[in-house]
């Protein structure tokens, strides 16, 4: 959520909010500081598939994979996944 609120550079489809953490717990220090991470993905808010460039990391919704849960009116893509090569 931070990303967004600052402005960071975004890209994709945000058609859900988000819904953040309350605490890190660190994690995003942890990450930071190691050199070999490039991106960190997450998944739940199902009807998002964006990515946020934020402080130097990709941070980045997984697109939603299957028919369960809810389904997102007038999303722009369909079901998928994300492939990193």
């Amino acid at each position: 959520q931070e990303a967004k609120d600052e402005g960071d550079e975004c890209f994709g489809v945000n058609n859900d909010g988000v819904t953040p953490t309350t605490d890190d717990a660190g994690l995003f220090d942890l990450i930071a500081d190691e050199p070999s991470i490039l991106a960190t993905f997450s998944g739940h808010d199902h009807c998002n598939d964006f990515c946020c460039l934020h402080n130097g990391q990709h941070l980045c919704f997984g697109r939603h994979s299957s028919y369960g849960g809810y389904s997102c009116s007038g999303l722009a893509h369909e079901h998928g996944v994300r492939v990193i090569e």
